[in-house]
């Protein structure tokens, strides 16, 4: 079906385990059902189209916020299971099983990303293979950094666990710089909102103080065109 491996790859980056034609499936029978109650209540084929359109959009939506926000969890944790790894293997672990380690110690979602990667390389696939996987699965820039890094000393040799202490700090100043930014801007954000939310607000305010204050507009027969120009500006 069309869509549907990119769909599957979303689900997969967001950490869920449903099939991709089945989610397509519910989220379009939903889309239908509230279609179908907007028209029934106001016979305008536009505001039943965009019924369908806006909550067949939802799940999409939801799936990339979590996507977003499994990604984050993942790069926060990365540096810390570096460290891990890196410990390990100066008490003599390979690497296959210091990724073990991780998977068995940390929480989700790298535990599990790490366990899914450790039984590709155990069972016999290129590491290689595994880790491309995993970035596809995973599509962090630290990941990619360390993934890289991790290839190259296995063509050219050195201290692996080094390296990895080394990339472990530097992913975390990374993070840290990430978070600072983030708390600059939410202030903007905030600010955005209050500004997107403030006319809905004014009419809501409007129509409890003064219920009979809009009902020129409710009994017009232009009232259409009056809720388009109005969604239109806001």
């Amino acid at each position: 079906m069309p869509g549907m491996p990119e769909l599957k790859i979303l689900l997969e980056q967001a950490g869920k385990q449903q099939l991709a034609y089945r989610f397509a499936l519910v989220a379009l029978l939903v889309s239908a059902g509230m279609a179908l109650i907007a028209w029934q209540y106001s016979h305008q084929l536009i505001f039943t189209l965009g019924a369908f359109i806006f909550v067949a959009a939802l799940p999409v939506i939801w799936l990339k916020k979590q996507k977003t926000k499994r990604l984050d969890k993942f790069e926060e944790q990365l540096p810390d299971a570096l460290n891990m790894m890196a410990r390990a293997m100066q008490t003599g672990y390979p690497f296959s099983e210091c990724m073990k380690i991780v998977s068995t110690e940390m929480s989700e979602p790298i535990s599990m990303e790490f366990g899914m990667t450790f039984e590709e390389i155990n069972y016999g696939r290129d590491i290689e293979v595994a880790f491309a996987l995993m970035i596809e699965r995973v599509p962090s820039l630290s990941l990619i950094a360390m993934v890289t890094a991790v290839m190259i000393q296995r063509e050219t040799g050195g201290n692996l666990s080094e390296l990895l202490l080394k990339i472990s700090a530097v992913l975390s100043g990374r993070f840290k710089l990430q978070r600072r930014i983030k708390t600059l801007s939410a202030e903007g954000k905030m600010s955005a909102w209050v500004m997107i939310l403030l006319p809905f607000a004014l009419f809501a305010l409007v129509n409890s103080i003064n219920p009979g204050y809009f009902k020129p507009v409710y009994e017009s027969p232009d009232r259409m065109m009056y809720l388009y120009v109005f969604w239109a500006w806001s």
